[in-house]
Protein backbone atom coordinates (compact mmCIF):
# COMPACT_ATOMS: atom_id res chain seq x y z
CA UNK A 1 0.00 0.00 0.00
CA UNK A 2 2.80 2.41 0.84
CA UNK A 3 4.62 1.63 -2.39
CA UNK A 4 1.48 2.16 -4.44
CA UNK A 5 1.03 5.51 -2.68
CA UNK A 6 4.33 6.61 -4.22
CA UNK A 7 6.58 6.07 -1.20
CA UNK A 8 9.95 4.34 -1.17
CA UNK A 9 9.54 1.25 1.00
CA UNK A 10 12.17 -0.94 2.63
CA UNK A 11 11.87 -4.07 4.74
CA UNK A 12 14.37 -5.25 7.33
CA UNK A 13 14.00 -9.01 7.75
CA UNK A 14 15.03 -9.48 11.36
CA UNK A 15 14.23 -13.18 11.82
CA UNK A 16 17.67 -14.80 12.12
CA UNK A 17 16.15 -18.29 12.09
CA UNK A 18 13.91 -17.88 9.04
CA UNK A 19 15.79 -15.16 7.17
CA UNK A 20 14.04 -14.96 3.81
CA UNK A 21 16.18 -12.27 2.15
CA UNK A 22 19.61 -13.92 2.45
CA UNK A 23 20.51 -16.89 4.68
CA UNK A 24 19.74 -17.80 8.31
CA UNK A 25 22.13 -16.32 10.88
CA UNK A 26 21.90 -12.95 9.10
CA UNK A 27 19.47 -10.06 8.98
CA UNK A 28 18.99 -8.22 5.70
CA UNK A 29 17.56 -5.10 4.09
CA UNK A 30 15.63 -5.01 0.81
CA UNK A 31 13.59 -2.51 -1.18
CA UNK A 32 9.98 -3.40 -1.89
CA UNK A 33 9.94 -2.23 -5.49
CA UNK A 34 7.02 -4.38 -6.64
CA UNK A 35 4.17 -6.42 -5.15
CA UNK A 36 5.39 -9.67 -3.60
CA UNK A 37 3.80 -12.63 -1.84
CA UNK A 38 6.96 -13.72 -0.02
CA UNK A 39 10.06 -11.85 1.07
CA UNK A 40 12.20 -14.45 -0.74
CA UNK A 41 11.12 -12.75 -3.97
CA UNK A 42 13.15 -9.66 -3.01
CA UNK A 43 16.89 -9.08 -3.49
CA UNK A 44 18.88 -7.90 -0.45
CA UNK A 45 20.55 -4.50 -0.65
CA UNK A 46 22.60 -5.05 2.48
CA UNK A 47 22.92 -7.49 5.37
CA UNK A 48 24.60 -8.11 8.72
CA UNK A 49 26.03 -11.45 9.82
CA UNK A 50 24.74 -12.28 13.33
CA UNK A 51 26.05 -15.83 13.66
CA UNK A 52 23.17 -17.79 15.17
CA UNK A 53 19.67 -18.89 14.21
CA UNK A 54 17.91 -18.06 17.48
CA UNK A 55 17.92 -14.55 18.99
CA UNK A 56 18.13 -15.94 22.52
CA UNK A 57 21.74 -16.93 21.73
CA UNK A 58 22.63 -13.60 20.07
CA UNK A 59 20.44 -11.21 22.05
CA UNK A 60 22.54 -8.07 21.60
CA UNK A 61 23.93 -8.90 18.16
CA UNK A 62 20.49 -9.33 16.60
CA UNK A 63 19.31 -5.98 17.98
CA UNK A 64 22.46 -4.19 16.85
CA UNK A 65 22.21 -5.68 13.37
CA UNK A 66 18.58 -4.63 12.92
CA UNK A 67 19.29 -1.14 14.28
CA UNK A 68 22.26 -0.81 11.93
CA UNK A 69 20.14 -1.74 8.89
CA UNK A 70 17.32 0.62 9.89
CA UNK A 71 19.88 3.43 10.08
CA UNK A 72 21.21 2.44 6.66
CA UNK A 73 17.68 2.44 5.21
CA UNK A 74 17.14 5.96 6.54
CA UNK A 75 20.44 7.04 4.99
CA UNK A 76 19.33 5.56 1.67
CA UNK A 77 16.25 7.79 1.75
CA UNK A 78 13.44 5.28 2.28
CA UNK A 79 10.15 6.82 3.43
CA UNK A 80 8.71 3.69 5.05
CA UNK A 81 10.76 0.99 6.80
CA UNK A 82 9.06 -2.19 7.98
CA UNK A 83 10.98 -4.30 10.50
CA UNK A 84 9.81 -7.91 10.46
CA UNK A 85 10.80 -9.48 13.77
CA UNK A 86 11.22 -13.13 14.66
CA UNK A 87 8.51 -15.20 16.35
CA UNK A 88 10.30 -15.57 19.69
CA UNK A 89 7.63 -14.06 21.97
CA UNK A 90 6.62 -16.84 24.36
CA UNK A 91 8.84 -16.12 27.38
CA UNK A 92 9.90 -13.17 29.57
CA UNK A 93 13.33 -13.15 27.87
CA UNK A 94 11.63 -13.00 24.48
CA UNK A 95 9.54 -10.01 25.52
CA UNK A 96 12.65 -8.29 26.91
CA UNK A 97 14.31 -8.83 23.54
CA UNK A 98 11.44 -7.19 21.64
CA UNK A 99 11.21 -4.31 24.13
CA UNK A 100 14.96 -3.69 23.83
CA UNK A 101 14.70 -3.86 20.04
CA UNK A 102 11.95 -1.23 20.02
CA UNK A 103 13.85 0.93 22.50
CA UNK A 104 16.87 1.13 20.18
CA UNK A 105 15.12 1.21 16.80
CA UNK A 106 12.65 3.88 18.06
CA UNK A 107 9.79 3.10 15.64
CA UNK A 108 6.83 5.52 15.39
CA UNK A 109 4.52 2.48 15.18
CA UNK A 110 4.56 -1.02 16.71
CA UNK A 111 2.17 -3.67 15.39
CA UNK A 112 1.36 -6.78 17.41
CA UNK A 113 -0.71 -9.83 16.50
CA UNK A 114 -2.02 -10.72 19.94
CA UNK A 115 -4.06 -8.96 22.61
CA UNK A 116 -1.56 -9.92 25.33
CA UNK A 117 1.42 -8.43 23.48
CA UNK A 118 -0.64 -5.38 22.59
CA UNK A 119 -1.25 -4.74 26.30
CA UNK A 120 2.44 -5.20 27.17
CA UNK A 121 3.69 -2.85 24.45
CA UNK A 122 0.95 -0.32 25.13
CA UNK A 123 1.97 -0.12 28.80
CA UNK A 124 5.66 0.20 27.91
CA UNK A 125 5.50 2.46 24.84
CA UNK A 126 2.01 3.95 24.94
CA UNK A 127 3.24 7.54 25.36
CA UNK A 128 6.28 7.11 23.11
CA UNK A 129 4.83 5.65 19.91
CA UNK A 130 1.57 4.33 18.47
CA UNK A 131 0.94 0.67 19.35
CA UNK A 132 -1.49 -1.15 17.06
CA UNK A 133 -3.01 -4.62 17.13
CA UNK A 134 -3.57 -6.37 13.82
CA UNK A 135 -6.01 -9.29 13.71
CA UNK A 136 -4.45 -12.71 13.34
CA UNK A 137 -5.70 -14.98 10.57
CA UNK A 138 -8.46 -17.22 11.98
CA UNK A 139 -6.42 -20.38 11.35
CA UNK A 140 -2.77 -19.46 10.78
CA UNK A 141 -0.64 -22.26 9.42
CA UNK A 142 2.35 -22.94 11.66
CA UNK A 143 5.51 -24.31 10.06
CA UNK A 144 6.77 -27.53 11.60
CA UNK A 145 10.34 -27.86 12.86
CA UNK A 146 11.14 -30.01 9.81
CA UNK A 147 9.73 -27.39 7.42
CA UNK A 148 11.77 -24.62 9.06
CA UNK A 149 14.90 -26.75 8.87
CA UNK A 150 14.32 -27.48 5.18
CA UNK A 151 13.74 -23.80 4.39
CA UNK A 152 17.04 -22.96 6.08
CA UNK A 153 18.78 -25.69 4.10
CA UNK A 154 17.31 -24.36 0.84
CA UNK A 155 18.58 -20.86 1.60
CA UNK A 156 22.09 -22.15 2.40
CA UNK A 157 22.20 -24.29 -0.75
CA UNK A 158 21.07 -21.43 -2.96
CA UNK A 159 23.56 -18.92 -1.57
CA UNK A 160 26.62 -20.98 -0.60
CA UNK A 161 26.20 -23.38 -3.53
CA UNK A 162 26.62 -20.53 -5.99
CA UNK A 163 30.15 -19.89 -4.73
CA UNK A 164 33.51 -21.61 -4.91
CA UNK A 165 36.16 -22.67 -2.41
CA UNK A 166 38.63 -19.88 -1.68
CA UNK A 167 42.01 -21.05 -0.35
CA UNK A 168 43.41 -18.61 2.21
CA UNK A 169 46.14 -18.33 4.83
CA UNK A 170 45.26 -17.87 8.50
CA UNK A 171 48.16 -15.44 8.79
CA UNK A 172 46.54 -13.13 6.21
CA UNK A 173 43.16 -12.98 7.95
CA UNK A 174 41.77 -10.99 10.84
CA UNK A 175 39.69 -13.45 12.89
CA UNK A 176 36.99 -11.62 14.86
CA UNK A 177 36.43 -14.28 17.50
CA UNK A 178 37.29 -14.88 21.13
CA UNK A 179 37.76 -18.59 20.56
CA UNK A 180 40.67 -20.83 19.57
CA UNK A 181 41.61 -18.85 16.46
CA UNK A 182 42.31 -15.77 18.60
CA UNK A 183 44.62 -17.63 20.97
CA UNK A 184 48.34 -18.22 21.13
CA UNK A 185 49.61 -21.66 20.16
CA UNK A 186 50.43 -23.99 23.07
CA UNK A 187 52.68 -27.05 22.77
CA UNK A 188 51.26 -30.49 23.52
CA UNK A 189 53.92 -31.04 26.19
CA UNK A 190 52.54 -28.08 28.12
CA UNK A 191 49.03 -29.52 27.76
CA UNK A 192 50.27 -32.89 29.03
CA UNK A 193 51.84 -31.31 32.13
CA UNK A 194 48.98 -28.92 32.82
CA UNK A 195 46.28 -31.61 32.83
CA UNK A 196 48.39 -34.70 33.59
CA UNK A 197 47.14 -36.42 30.45
CA UNK A 198 48.12 -40.00 29.64
CA UNK A 199 49.80 -40.67 26.29
CA UNK A 200 46.72 -42.32 24.77
CA UNK A 201 44.79 -39.04 25.20
CA UNK A 202 47.57 -36.62 24.27
CA UNK A 203 47.85 -38.22 20.85
CA UNK A 204 44.22 -37.23 20.13
CA UNK A 205 44.84 -33.55 20.89
CA UNK A 206 45.58 -32.06 17.47
CA UNK A 207 46.23 -28.47 18.52
CA UNK A 208 46.01 -26.32 21.64
CA UNK A 209 45.56 -22.57 22.07
CA UNK A 210 45.34 -20.26 25.04
CA UNK A 211 43.31 -17.06 25.51
CA UNK A 212 44.01 -15.40 28.88
CA UNK A 213 43.52 -18.31 31.33
CA UNK A 214 41.41 -20.51 29.05
CA UNK A 215 42.81 -23.41 27.05
CA UNK A 216 41.18 -24.43 23.78
CA UNK A 217 41.93 -28.03 22.84
CA UNK A 218 41.22 -29.19 19.29
CA UNK A 219 40.39 -32.87 19.66
CA UNK A 220 40.03 -35.75 17.21
CA UNK A 221 36.98 -37.96 17.79
CA UNK A 222 34.86 -38.27 20.93
CA UNK A 223 36.07 -35.79 23.61
CA UNK A 224 34.30 -37.59 26.47
CA UNK A 225 37.46 -39.30 27.88
CA UNK A 226 39.21 -35.94 28.01
CA UNK A 227 36.52 -34.39 30.20
CA UNK A 228 37.63 -36.45 33.21
CA UNK A 229 41.02 -34.72 33.08
CA UNK A 230 39.73 -31.21 32.29
CA UNK A 231 36.75 -30.64 34.62
CA UNK A 232 37.32 -26.94 35.28
CA UNK A 233 35.85 -23.99 33.41
CA UNK A 234 39.24 -22.96 32.06
CA UNK A 235 39.13 -25.53 29.26
CA UNK A 236 37.11 -25.55 26.05
CA UNK A 237 37.03 -28.78 24.06
CA UNK A 238 36.49 -28.49 20.30
CA UNK A 239 36.08 -31.49 18.04
CA UNK A 240 38.09 -31.03 14.86
CA UNK A 241 35.18 -32.45 12.88
CA UNK A 242 32.92 -29.63 14.12
CA UNK A 243 35.15 -26.88 12.72
CA UNK A 244 34.50 -28.02 9.16
CA UNK A 245 31.08 -26.83 8.10
CA UNK A 246 31.18 -23.81 10.41
CA UNK A 247 29.24 -20.81 9.06
CA UNK A 248 31.35 -17.64 8.89
CA UNK A 249 30.67 -14.02 8.10
CA UNK A 250 33.03 -12.17 5.77
CA UNK A 251 34.00 -8.53 6.36
CA UNK A 252 35.92 -6.19 4.09
CA UNK A 253 38.84 -4.02 5.21
CA UNK A 254 36.40 -1.46 6.65
CA UNK A 255 34.56 -4.17 8.64
CA UNK A 256 31.50 -4.02 6.38
CA UNK A 257 29.54 -7.26 5.87
CA UNK A 258 30.14 -8.45 2.32
CA UNK A 259 29.56 -12.20 2.33
CA UNK A 260 28.81 -15.42 4.15
CA UNK A 261 30.77 -18.64 3.76
CA UNK A 262 31.30 -22.14 5.08
CA UNK A 263 34.60 -23.34 6.49
CA UNK A 264 35.37 -26.46 4.47
CA UNK A 265 38.92 -27.13 5.67
CA UNK A 266 41.47 -25.84 8.15
CA UNK A 267 45.05 -26.99 8.75
CA UNK A 268 46.70 -25.46 11.80
CA UNK A 269 50.11 -26.88 10.86
CA UNK A 270 50.27 -25.20 7.43
CA UNK A 271 47.88 -22.33 8.20
CA UNK A 272 45.71 -23.18 5.17
CA UNK A 273 41.98 -22.41 5.27
CA UNK A 274 39.32 -23.29 2.70
CA UNK A 275 36.10 -21.26 2.66
CA UNK A 276 33.26 -21.80 0.21
CA UNK A 277 31.54 -18.50 -0.55
CA UNK A 278 30.08 -16.54 -3.49
CA UNK A 279 32.09 -13.48 -2.35
CA UNK A 280 34.83 -12.76 -4.90
CA UNK A 281 36.55 -9.83 -3.21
Amino acid sequence: YSREAGLRVAVVEGDVGQEDLLVPATVALAEVSRPVLWLRELEPLSFRFVGCISPQYCFAESILAIKDLVDEALTRGFNVIVVNTDGWVGSPSAIEHKLALARWVKPPHIVTLSEELFEVFSRCFGSLCKVLRAPRPPAPRERSREERRELRAQAYRKYIGSGRVRNLKLSSLSIVSSGALAGSRVGLEEVRRMFDLPDNLVKNVLHAFKVLNTYYLIWRGDPTPLKDFTPNAGVRLLRAECLEGLLVGILDCKMRDVGVGVLVSIDFDTGDVGVQTPWEG
